[in-house]
């Protein structure tokens, strides 16, 4: 509140709302470095659903985060690497003798499909001088020269399919909301030996 002149009161009030049109979309001057794009080439990353879309953008108990639900202008071609199983076993088949054997062409396939899958759908960890989404990225210039418009690939946050975008006029936004986040869950058991300091 501020007292201006003639005994006037002026008063400011902080209402909480959606982001603007403009703001749910990348910013073209600052592109961060993703799984799909190199650093300053801005892509749309987007969710087959609410809760996948709120998870992958890490938000903490209270965190207002803003929601939208988008169009796409157009039939658009996507490389879909999520329909393979969860939990594929790298597929060693070694015979009796010590030989290894190569799986056959459908299982190999899908194994294939698999660690591509995996490799679009884990986060990487904070370590800045590293470049571990340049196999990605590479793979995504890849599919973006042959002419896909973009790529779904599993969460490993969320239920849902993530879904990147090369271009980024290839949606509309229909909506936006305001949502507050009220818990967050982790879910998780032992999978090494402990050690101990005496």
């Amino acid at each position: 509140m501020a007292i201006l002149a003639e005994g006037l009161l002026e008063y400011s009030l902080r209402i909480e709302c959606p982001h603007s049109e403009s703001r749910m979309f990348p910013l073209t001057d600052r592109a961060a470095e993703g799984r799909v794009n190199p650093k300053g080439i801005p892509c749309f990353f987007a969710a087959s659903d609410r809760t996948t879309a709120l998870s992958e953008v890490r938000p903490w108990v209270g965190a207002k985060v803003s929601l939208g639900s988008f169009r796409t202008r157009k039939e658009l071609k996507i490389v879909d690497c999520s329909d393979v199983p969860d939990n594929l076993p790298i597929y060693i088949n070694i015979s009796q003798d010590g030989d290894f054997k190569e799986p056959e062409q459908p299982k190999r396939d899908q194994i294939v499909w698999a660690w591509i899958n995996d490799a679009f759908s884990r986060p990487k960890d904070n370590d800045e001088g590293k470049a571990d989404y340049a196999p990605t990225q590479m793979i995504a210039e890849v599919w973006r020269q042959a002419g896909y418009d973009g790529i779904g690939y599993k969460s490993k946050l969320g239920q849902g399919m993530n879904i990147a975008l090369f271009e980024l006029d290839s949606v509309e936004i229909q909506k936006c909301e305001l949502h507050e986040v009220e818990s967050v869950t982790f879910s998780h058991e032992e999978c090494s030996n402990a050690w101990y300091k005496r």
